[in-house]
């Protein structure tokens, strides 16, 4: 899926609350060949679903605030509170991942 975002032309890049140990985790699965970037709390010292982790993803990723948006910006992840809450209050179109059904009927923002 990230192979194939990048050969559509969208900027792909890495948002995790994980440690500095993830660039080399994914270095070693083959994904950082496609990642444009990674961004830990301790690039930015805040941890998701704070706004400041998905602004410096977008400063990394070359983009300002006057281009991001449903179309323009997307942001994939497996938490509600982490990723879902973060993205909307960051004024990102979020995608949740949800491999085991569990908010098959929950409302969210």
């Amino acid at each position: 899926v990230l192979e194939d975002l990048a050969g559509a032309g969208w900027t792909v890049g890495i948002c995790s609350n994980f440690d500095h140990r993830l660039p080399n985790i994914l270095h070693q699965l083959g994904v950082m060949g496609v990642a444009k970037f990674v961004v830990l709390p301790g690039d930015c010292g805040c941890l998701k679903p704070a706004r400041g982790i998905f602004t410096t993803a977008l400063q990394r990723a070359g983009w300002s605030d006057q281009h991001v948006g449903p179309i323009t910006c997307f942001h994939v992840g497996d938490s509600v509170s982490a990723d879902v809450i973060g993205a909307v209050e960051s004024g990102i179109l979020p995608v949740l991942v949800d491999r085991r059904g569990k908010f098959d009927n929950t409302p969210l923002p």
